[in-house]
């Protein structure tokens, strides 16, 4: 189980906080992993089934360490706040985030692209005795389609950051499908700085943000667990963006990014 204690850190440009995590479990694993054909998760004092198929669905469909970092933030900040909420996951692939977030109470949608699909749905066939009081259906979501209209208080994603083209339509998605009160959660591993900062800077014209930077509490015991390499300071991050008022609208690309 993750433990995330959240504590201030000093920035110059954005807004960044800290969050140490502890593991207890397999919280941030080596990528050997994708070849698994079921990953468990603790989460909430609840096992959770992810079914993974790498060699036929692709990358989008293994869990990802950001999702454990998202769904272990839901149930250490977010737990109350999103019950009886609406809410939806992004990119969901095996779908932990919107399933913690369903067990909760939230109302979830969970999205991705038509080919992920049966993905999500193994793995929600998978977490049934989990899922049984709660209200969660799966949806295809192409983010270029501005016909699903559909708007929420909690829009989700794990790893979706990461190619610079999409940017643009993430931002205008993340957008898009709130209101004014909705609040963005996304979560990432830092692989490349630059984009991040670039997405940053994007987002900034339609939302305010601040990143909780994930830092492992114990690096000892983490260099034990991540056999692929040593977790670094600040290696994962949880954004946390609310909407600006007004219309979102965004530079020419060649002027932003």
């Amino acid at each position: 189980l993750l433990a995330l204690l959240l504590q201030q850190a000093p920035v110059s440009s954005e807004k960044v906080n800290a969050l140490a995590v502890r593991s207890d479990t397999e919280a941030l694993l080596p990528r050997s992993n994708f070849g698994q054909p079921r990953r468990f998760v603790r989460i909430a004092d609840a096992n959770w089934t992810l079914v993974q198929n790498w060699e036929k669905d692709g990358l989008g469909c293994v869990l990802w360490d950001a999702a454990i970092v998202l769904a272990e933030f839901l149930a250490e900040e977010k737990r109350e706040q999103i019950a009886n909420s609406t809410l939806v996951e992004l990119g969901a692939g095996t779908g932990l985030v919107g399933m913690v977030a369903a067990y909760f109470g939230a109302h979830t949608t969970l999205t991705d692209r038509d080919a992920v699909l049966p993905c999500l749905h193994r793995s929600v066939a998978a977490n049934q005795p989990l899922l049984q009081a709660a209200t969660l259906r799966i949806s295809g979501l192409d983010w270029r389609n501005e016909d699903f209209r559909d708007t929420f208080d909690f829009i989700l994603g794990s790893d979706v950051v990461y190619d610079e083209q999409l940017f643009p339509l993430l931002v205008k998605t993340l957008h898009r499908l709130g209101h004014e009160h909705s609040e963005v959660l996304l979560a990432g591993q830092v692989r490349y700085r630059l984009r991040l900062q670039r997405f940053m800077r994007l987002l900034r014209h339609c939302f305010t943000s601040k990143i909780w930077a994930v830092r492992p509490a114990d690096q000892q015991r983490f260099q034990a667990v991540v056999h692929y390499r040593v977790l670094r300071a600040a290696d994962m991050y949880v954004l946390v963006a609310r909407r600006r008022s007004g219309l979102c609208v965004l530079p020419a690309a060649k002027d932003e990014l």
